[in-house]
């Protein structure tokens, strides 16, 4: 995932030295990344169990399945598929306590998204920031609240961002070996331009070239010059071509196709990156046919044939979790692509819902999403730009576009202010961009920068005026769900409404400081790589509070944990998702109390207690012997009907 960002004028010979490893490097990465994994579970002490259900409950019911425990029923709601939860299946080999459960996922959690550390230092490096820039604008930039609020739940999202930067790095290689040696087409240009033009370029060349040997003399061959860019003598990444031989960009490939798959396992949003990594290296294997670059062949057609073997895997773990979580059958969203693809009405549904993603990634990155995202276009546009950089910016936007656009297309009108405009979906790449941006700040001149930042404002702009004009009132009298929100409650200050001018005034006034920071003098990029984290810190404080006290719930049925357990039909699928992770050791049953008697071995029944019954008037029919214990869950009101002789 090399992106040239910023347009430069390459003063050094066609052959830059190799840059010099840093044996601190790795022992930096290290560290930042123990220190992620400590800021995520600090976050997340006060996490004892599910509350974004049914989502949560889903991932958890299927990581029990997994390891080898009971199942449960979780027909009609959302497939939640498989990949995420296998990760989780560790988590029940220590134990079947529902809170220790819940804290491993959430380390988990912690392990994975702290991976962002180090795979945002490759890809800042990369982006050609110096070593001294790129590890701590990573750090700070792996704690944007697009990457962490997510990993203090039981979510896919909470691995997502890592799976996708994870795959855009890996699939960088294969195409830098395909296209190594074809020239951009502003290159190509220059054999066609004046003989006179020609010739005063190559001579201002041949004495950058001399003035840089001169410099590696005089320092005794030491690779510390002051190359474009570059901060304090630390270089960039090289831009030489990929490494020779097969292997590199072969197993670069295939890890990519593992990771495609992977994603694929984990969420729909992984199938959009799953279609376009098989386009991509379809795409790259007919290119190496036609250059006869058998390497590029063999990596294409080798990555291919993983992808396909990793996703028949992936269908086979998501067809067993489906026959045995959803036997009445999933929620279909896939019913509602075909109205919003064929009619008008459908179309401006999606492509306002995609509007709003795209305000709300360039909103929640505090601007710099919205750099990046100008940044990438004008790579892919940009005729100077490399082949290959071109590829990875039309392959990154493909998959943003192709996840915000397909998700609101799927998503049916549930009356609340999210539809129209959302986060969640868009923030595996908001990392990817927010990095992006902050490179094209920092390595553009004042002037370049200045127009980065109008553009993100242009972006911003559009997008929000687009989501306001199509919602109107309805931004105001939908339901809001601050879950939805974390990113513009903090920029506002409150919890309880959408500000769409507020909001996007405020990332650009963050964004603007952000320029301002990257300016000072000698270290304008460690002062704005730790404001960035800084923000990043106060806003994950906002949103979960400084000193969160950790509550161990109480068991949420009576007696002790055995016996049978089962739910009356009356009994809403939100009080029955709310048991299925806490009642750890049995599936919850159905049973209708108006004509079934409970069968042996049961001991627990849940029926619903309409308003204005009294918990022994819940169930009239119940058996000698048993004692009504009344719950209350949000404004819902139900009875568990216990057996005491179960705890004897």
């Amino acid at each position: 995932m090399t992106l040239q960002i910023v347009p430069v004028l390459r003063p050094a010979p066609d052959a830059p030295p190799r840059a010099r490893r840093h044996p601190a490097v790795p022992w930096l990465l290290a560290a930042g990344f123990a220190a992620q994994v400590c800021v995520r579970l600090w976050f997340a002490r006060a996490r004892t169990g599910p509350v974004a259900n049914p989502d949560e409950t889903g991932y958890l019911l299927a990581a029990r399945l997994l390891s080898g425990g009971h199942g449960g029923d979780m027909s009609g709601n959302t497939f939640y598929q498989g990949g995420y939860p296998a990760l989780l299946v560790p988590a029940y080999w220590f134990s079947h306590d529902p809170v220790t459960v819940y804290t491993i996922a959430l380390a988990i959690n912690a392990v994975v998204g702290a991976a962002l550390f180090p795979l945002g230092y490759v890809a800042a490096r990369r982006f050609r920031l110096s070593r001294r820039t790129a590890l701590p604008l990573a750090w700070g930039a792996a704690l944007l609240p697009a990457t962490t609020f997510f990993g203090e739940f039981v979510l896919a999202d909470a691995v997502l961002p890592t799976i996708v930067l994870a795959w855009l790095c890996l699939l960088q290689r294969p195409w830098r070996q395909a296209l190594e040696g074809l020239p951009s087409t502003g290159d190509a240009c220059d054999r066609r331009i004046a003989p006179t033009r020609l010739g005063a370029r190559s001579a201002i060349r041949f004495s950058q070239a001399r003035t840089w040997l001169r410099s590696r003399s005089r320092r005794f061959g030491s690779s510390r010059g002051r190359g474009h860019g570059l901060a304090h003598g630390d270089q960039a990444e090289p831009e030489s071509g990929p490494s020779r031989g097969w292997f590199p960009a072969a197993r670069d490939a295939g890890a990519a196709g593992v990771v495609a798959a992977f994603a694929a396992a984990v969420h729909s949003r992984g199938e959009v990156v799953l279609a376009v990594h098989v386009v991509t290296l379809a795409a790259l294997t007919v290119t190496g046919a036609v250059r006869r670059r058998g390497t590029a062949v063999a990596a294409g057609a080798g990555g291919l044939a993983v992808a396909a073997a990793g996703y028949a895997v992936a269908a086979a773990v998501n067809g067993h979790v489906r026959a045995e979580l959803y036997p009445g059958g999933v929620r279909d969203l896939a019913g509602n692509l075909g109205e919003r693809f064929t009619t008008g009405a459908g179309q401006g549904w999606a492509l306002s819902g995609a509007a709003g993603q795209v305000w709300y990634l360039a909103v929640s990155t505090w601007g710099l999403g919205g750099v990046g995202l100008a940044a990438v276009a004008a790579v892919l546009l940009r005729r100077r730009s490399l082949p290959a950089d071109r590829v990875m910016a039309g392959v990154l936007l493909t998959v943003t576009f192709a996840i915000a656009y397909a998700s609101s297309a799927a998503l049916p009108d549930e009356h609340r202010v999210g539809n129209y405009a959302y986060g969640r979906y868009l923030s595996c790449v908001a990392l990817v961009y927010a990095l992006a941006g902050a490179a094209a700040l920092l390595r553009a001149g004042l002037r370049r920068a200045m127009g980065l930042v109008a553009a993100a404002a242009v972006i911003v702009g559009a997008a929000g005026l687009w989501v306001r004009l199509y919602a109107g009132d309805r931004l105001h009298t939908y339901k809001f769900i601050g879950f939805d929100f974390p990113e513009t409650s903090f920029l506002t200050g409150d919890r309880g409404a959408l500000h769409l001018m507020a909001a996007s005034l405020a990332a650009l006034g963050l964004l603007c400081g952000f320029l301002a920071l990257g300016r000072v003098p000698r270290a304008g990029a460690a002062v704005a790589a730790c404001a960035l984290a800084v923000t990043n810190l106060a806003a994950l404080a906002f949103l979960f509070g400084t000193h969160p006290d950790r509550v161990r719930p109480a068991p949420p049925l009576p007696g002790a944990p055995k016996g049978g357990v089962v739910a009356d039909a009356s009994v809403g699928w939100e009080v029955r998702t709310m048991l299925v992770h806490p009642v750890w050791w049995t599936r919850i049953g159905r049973i209708d109390v108006r004509r079934d008697a409970p069968a042996s071995g049961v001991c627990t029944v849940l029926v619903q207690a309409p308003d204005g019954t009294s918990p022994d008037a819940s169930w009239p029919a119940h058996p000698a012997g048993w004692v009504p214990h009344a719950n209350r869950s949000w404004s819902i009101r139900w009875v568990a009907w216990h057996d005491p002789s179960c705890d004897q």
